[in-house]
């Protein structure tokens, strides 16, 4: 079933026949019906939403898998669009119409309670955090505009203009392109996973869409989710969903294989999200849950605490702080029967010509420690820049330590 966003934010519902025999009859509802044989759910959406309105969609990205509780029971998956369709265009072939309603008018209008429950829970969240992140200003380079200090550890481990987009993310995800000895973490969690054509995987925290970008190739047909706007954004290529890991939209029993790659530290409730994380799992399946162990980025954090030259600043790393190698273990047995930390016999070490790739990483997280600083982060990405060179000039390459690890749960 499809959900259509105008461009002004309303909703385009469609409403549905009041006849015997109908679903909800009477009620206002999505776009769309059942899956035929051979068909994936994003054909039938499209043949589907083509049939009753005439309308060609091709952007439509999934929101929730729920069941019809109230209805027959069946498992719908729900998709949205926002913007770039109009009331004018639609060519009604089935239904008694279709309407623009404001989200406040769901109060009064008859909605179909699952398709209620998807744009109470599900839509309108992400369309409040898709307004907020097209309104944030840039933060521009490193230290121009730090937020206050955060009021407790959480917000301090995710900043709001963080993962506004995937620039920050794609900056730290540079320093490992070249590693020695080599290593694809990417690829050594699918294997851990057992990933294969035939799984059915979900990437929670999919982030800008690494690890779903190497699953299609395979052709696996995998599907992410992320809280970030941003993020999704940058991962649209794929079948991506607007979620919070502390309450998956998907039935339980869902999927073969549950990725979390480096992403629980961010949740606030750790021991709930491996919660959900187990109940998507079906019987037999495997979730794998990447971190960093302590080691992780020694030199770097030398270099930088050397640049802040404040004495006794640490660069404390409220992440591993939260969820670690060393403390994760703990967090996931409550959800999971066994749980093994492997960690790979050769992680790689980062090994760095270009200094504009350490200073690009330490400003990506210039929001997580500038407000620590009288002096400012930009000042600090400076003089970390220029130590880098001089040790890229002397030694040949800046090196970095990677100290990675996963959980494999089941």
């Amino acid at each position: 079933m499809l959900l259509v966003v105008t461009d002004d934010g309303r909703l385009l519902l469609h409403h549905r026949d009041d006849k015997p025999g109908i679903a909800h009859p009477g009620c206002w509802a999505g776009f769309g019906g059942a899956v035929e044989d051979g068909e994936s759910v994003e054909e039938a959406l499209s043949r589907e939403v083509e049939e009753e309105t005439g309308v060609v969609v091709t952007d439509a990205r999934l929101l929730v898998e729920t069941v019809d509780a109230e209805g027959d029971g069946r498992l719908v998956s729900l998709y949205y669009t926002v913007g770039g369709i109009r009331p004018d265009q639609i060519d009604l072939r089935e239904g008694a119409g279709v309407g623009v309603h404001s989200l406040a008018d769901l109060d009064t209008l008859p909605v179909s309670p699952f398709v209620r429950r998807a744009i109470t829970d599900h839509l309108a969240p992400l369309l409040t955090a898709l307004a907020r992140t097209a309104c944030e200003p840039d933060a521009g380079p490193a230290g121009r505009r730090n937020p206050p200090a955060a009021a407790d550890p959480l917000t301090a481990a995710n900043p709001p203009g963080q993962y506004a987009t995937d620039r920050n993310l794609a900056a730290r995800q540079r320093l490992w392109e070249r590693q020695e000895p080599a290593f694809d973490v990417v690829a050594w969690t699918l294997r851990l996973a057992e990933v294969g054509a035939a799984v059915r995987v979900l990437d929670v925290g999919c982030g800008n869409g690494r690890y779903l970008d190497v699953m299609a190739a395979a052709g696996v047909a995998a599907v992410g989710c992320d809280l970030s706007a941003g993020m999704l954004r940058s991962a649209s290529a794929h079948r991506v969903v607007a979620a919070d890991a502390m309450a998956l939209p998907f039935a339980s029993g869902r999927f073969d294989v549950v990725l979390a790659p480096h992403m629980l530290y961010h949740v606030a409730d750790r021991r709930a999200a491996a919660r959900e994380l187990r109940r998507v799992l079906a019987p037999g399946g495997r979730c794998v849950v990447v971190a960093n162990g302590a080691g992780h980025l020694g030199s770097l954090r030398a270099l930088v605490e050397a640049a802040v030259d404040q004495p006794g600043w640490k660069w404390a790393d409220r992440l591993a702080a939260a969820f670690s190698l060393e403390n994760g273990g703990d967090q996931l047995a409550d959800a999971f029967d066994q749980v093994a930390c492997v960690r790979p016999a050769n992680p790689g070490r980062a090994v760095v010509t270009d200094a504009e790739v350490i200073a690009g990483y330490v400003a990506s997280v210039a929001d997580h420690y500038g407000q620590d600083l009288p002096r400012g982060w930009d000042r600090v990405v400076d003089a970390v820049r220029s130590e880098a060179s001089r040790v890229i000039e002397a030694c040949g390459s800046f090196v970095v330590e990677g100290d990675v690890g996963a959980f494999v749960c089941s």
